[in-house]
């Protein structure tokens, strides 16, 4: 069972016949319980790349296949937009949650809706019953994401899930995200590569629209040419040791957690003297 996107190319078409290349041979998999993130400049196919996914445009060539069937498949794929007012239609919290998993034929709906909502931090006796377009923008993205949770699908596609988010509502999401890939695959499109790095089994960098890097973190950390070739700045927790490093200090293995890079530079630093 995958998610398989193989040799995708897309153009936006323009006036005058002419086209605007967004991606151009970009092949990955996904698998459940698997945790993708996809970083890149503004304009080097990110948004593309998700909507291919979901279904939402048809590649100019390649594929995108799930489950060995079409990606258009019904409850298979689940995405979140980054402007998440765009998702909503109903009268109140509940309703728009409640409408994908009803709409599924899903049992236990009003049950789904409740932990949907309470996996992202919101009280669903609280916000149930309020209207969607009453809610502030963090309260918006994490209302989109719990719709999509509560489908129960076996893949999900967010982009810029935290964006807007107070630190409590990044660590919501973030803490439902990690409960969600223990059934499901999930694909991150993320600007803030920071936030998923320590979590995320493999990251895609897309320059241009096509694929600059494509592999482990761990890989990616030793190395920061990719995140360049991608037009990207490496989070401050990896640039500081790569500095330190190109100084002649023996770091040891680069990591993302801020205690154990702490001590290592500490350690580094006293042996140079």
């Amino acid at each position: 069972m995958s998610l398989i996107a193989e040799g995708l190319k897309f153009d936006y078409p323009l006036r005058a016949s002419t086209s605007l290349p967004a991606l151009d041979a970009v092949s990955f998999s996904l698998e459940p319980g698997e945790l993708v993130i996809v970083v890149g400049a503004t304009g080097s196919g990110k948004s593309t790349l998700l909507r291919l996914c979901a279904g939402l445009l048809k590649p100019d060539s390649g594929s995108v296949l799930v489950d060995g069937g079409p990606v258009d498949a019904k409850g298979i794929v689940g995405i979140v937009f980054q402007n998440p007012e765009t998702q909503f239609f109903a009268e109140s919290v509940h309703a728009d949650v409640a409408f994908g998993p009803r709409n599924l034929g899903l049992v236990g709906v009003d049950t789904a809706v409740d932990d949907s909502l309470s996996a992202v931090g919101l009280d669903p006796v609280a916000f149930g019953p309020r209207s969607p377009f009453t809610l502030s923008g963090g309260e918006a993205r994490r209302v989109a994401i719990a719709g999509i949770l509560a489908m129960r699908t076996p893949y999900l596609l967010l982009d810029e899930p935290t964006a807007g988010l107070d630190p409590l509502g990044r660590n919501a999401v973030l803490k439902a995200l990690g409960q969600a890939r223990q059934r499901a695959g999930v694909l991150v499109v993320t600007h803030d590569a920071g936030e998923f790095l320590g979590a995320a089994d493999r990251i895609i960098a897309l320059s241009e629209g096509r694929i600059a890097f494509s592999g482990k973190v761990s890989e990616l950390l030793d190395d920061s040419l990719p995140w360049e070739h991608a037009g990207l700045a490496l989070p401050p927790i990896v640039s500081v040791q790569l500095a330190a490093r190109d100084r002649g200090l023996s770091v040891g293995r680069v990591t993302l957690d801020p205690v154990t890079a702490a001590r290592s530079l500490v350690r580094a630093a006293g042996e140079r003297t």
